[in-house]
């Protein structure tokens, strides 16, 4: 995995966040295998450096300006798959947790590029983790 410093990863949550149980959970709970493809426009909508070790980075350490990148891509209008969320979702819910819009077209965008909020795409341990962010 590709080392990136505390700063360059930005939107980490400190142990005193009201938040930081529920993402540690997501941290636990969402290990996904790092996906084999970002699953957004390539080549040309993600600056090439961040899409050529977005991958490559643990995804506790995937840093802010990578995430509003990739929301910046665009993408499949049907969404994208279930794996590359799931890796994702812990880092994305971090970043909200700690006040930063990850899609620069605004929050309400955010979680909808799968469909988070339908408990049936989420085993009990996933969901209760969802819920736990989702009634703070």
């Amino acid at each position: 995995m590709a080392q990136v410093t505390v700063d360059e990863v930005g939107a980490k949550l400190g142990s005193e966040h009201p938040l930081y149980d529920v993402v540690a959970e997501a941290y636990r709970v969402f290990t996904y295998p790092t996906p084999q493809s970002v699953e957004v426009c390539q080549s040309c909508c993600m600056d090439p450096a961040i899409e050529a070790g977005f991958l490559e980075i643990a995804i506790e350490d995937l840093p802010l300006r990578h995430l509003s990148d990739w929301f910046s891509a665009a993408y499949d209008p049907r969404g994208v798959s279930k794996s590359i969320w799931g890796y994702l979702l812990p880092r994305i819910l971090e970043a909200l947790a700690y006040g930063e819009e990850v899609s620069f077209v605004g929050l309400e965008v955010s979680l909808s590029r799968f469909q988070t909020g339908r408990k049936e795409n989420w085993n009990e341990a996933e969901w209760r983790v969802l819920d736990a962010f989702r009634k703070r």
